[in-house]
């Protein structure tokens, strides 16, 4: 039976009062195994749009597992529940906002995406109007990624991890999210991104964008490749099944896939994330811990997850250019990550001084615009700029693990 042919019982799922819980349960037959669907942002729902609106999400959620999925097994059609009812929105009274959905086996929450409330909206217990009008605003941006997700106009741009000294050598490229406008023009989506982790939602696109890296590994062999994950999405569970199959199944893409974890927010459970990192690393795939040394990257992450490389936050660098203090502390970074055996890479290389500062600190591996821009073709243009290493040689510059050496190019 399953998920797909869910009883549904409205009072247990809202109460005698009709009023939205935390979470809702659409629950199989407890005799046969299934997936329970949980609806995790209710409250925030019921909060924002009214109790109507988080009525209609449920009918929503039972007109699609009763019609659209009657014949089909629960475990085959899991990540075709998730796609569906996290990526088309809700539309009720004019307005449009997505669910925060997760599966887990029937019976148990230990594969469920964990909770966590938004920082910047707070307790959804007490809301008043600046927080209803923050999470309305929060989930347009929400609504128009996943707008632009349906049409096909959300595009991948590369920016490669490059060799300072030696032209040409690049250690990956890094996968950047892009969105295409009205008018064929590409835009960041840092905002859209920021809403979707205080909203819960980033799960949905870490997936969608996950799956356009695959797909452009498979078009080219001899790419390598970052995708960005949140650190809300380091939870293995049926969000990911898909995905792991298919790096066991082509043990070639893994092996050139790096996963680079943006830590904007804060791990939902360290041992999860443990988990998840140490499952790809065994497929084959690299971790990179992204902007080291603000946020929620800290110390903690590279001692917990071993990540192969680690990228320090053009912050650093930036402050290190401009005062002495700025210098000591970048070097202290770099020091510390070689001293726990990862490869430092630097962020934010504008300009040839701030290549020709990191090399004398022995940092080899840098990113930014000095070194190549973000271009929609891996074979964008760049133009080689010879750097002098002010003071340290190539010898002493940090060691870089041979096995991650032999492919870059």
């Amino acid at each position: 039976m399953g998920v797909t042919a869910a009883r549904f019982d409205r009072e247990a799922a809202y109460g005698t009062q009709g009023k939205a819980p935390s979470r809702a349960v659409l629950a199989a037959d407890r005799s046969e195994s299934g997936l329970d669907l949980h609806l995790l942002n209710l409250d925030e729902i019921a909060a924002a749009y009214g109790q109507g609106a988080a009525l209609a999400a449920v009918d929503h959620v039972k007109c699609f597992l009763n019609f659209e999925l009657r014949d089909l097994d629960a475990f085959d059609s899991a990540d075709y529940v998730l796609r569906q009812l996290s990526e088309v929105p809700v539309a009720y009274d004019g307005q449009r906002f997505h669910l925060f959905v997760s599966l887990a086996p029937t019976g148990g929450t230990k594969y469920c995406a964990h909770k966590v409330t938004p920082t910047v909206h707070g307790n959804p217990a007490f809301p008043d109007d600046a927080w209803c009008r923050r999470y309305r605003a929060d989930m347009a941006l929400a609504v128009t990624l996943f707008e632009a997700m349906a049409e096909d106009r959300l595009l991948l741009a590369f920016q490669p991890v490059r060799h300072a000294e030696e032209d040409g050598r690049v250690l990956y490229h890094e996968c950047l999210l892009r969105m295409q406008g009205a008018e064929a023009d590409l835009f960041a989506v840092g905002p859209h991104i920021e809403a979707l982790e205080r909203l819960g939602l980033i799960r949905a696109l870490d997936r969608f964008v996950f799956e356009a890296v695959l797909e452009q590994l498979r078009a080219d062999p001899l790419a390598h490749l970052a995708v960005n994950i949140s650190a809300k999405s380091l939870v293995q569970d049926e969000w990911w099944s898909d995905h792991l199959r298919a790096l066991a199944d082509q043990p070639g893409l893994a092996r050139r896939l790096y996963v680079e974890i943006t830590e904007t927010s804060a791990l939902a459970s360290v041992s999860d994330a443990v988990s998840f990192c140490q499952t790809l690393r065994g497929l084959g795939c690299r971790i990179v811990l992204d902007d080291f040394g603000i946020g929620h990257a800290a110390i903690r992450s590279i001692l917990a997850l071993s990540p192969e490389v680690v990228k320090i936050d053009k912050f650093f660098l930036r402050n290190a250019t401009t005062s002495k203090n700025g210098w000591r502390a970048l070097a202290h970074l770099v020091g510390m990550v070689d001293a726990l055996g990862s490869i430092t890479v630097v962020e934010g290389v504008e300009d040839a001084r701030s290549s020709a500062l990191l090399l004398g600190m022995g940092v080899q591996w840098q990113q930014g615009w000095h070194l190549g821009r973000p271009s929609m073709s891996r074979f964008g243009s760049f133009v080689p700029l010879a750097v002098a290493n002010p003071g340290r040689s190539s010898a002493t510059a940090q060691r870089v693990p041979q096995e991650l050496l032999d492919h870059a190019h």
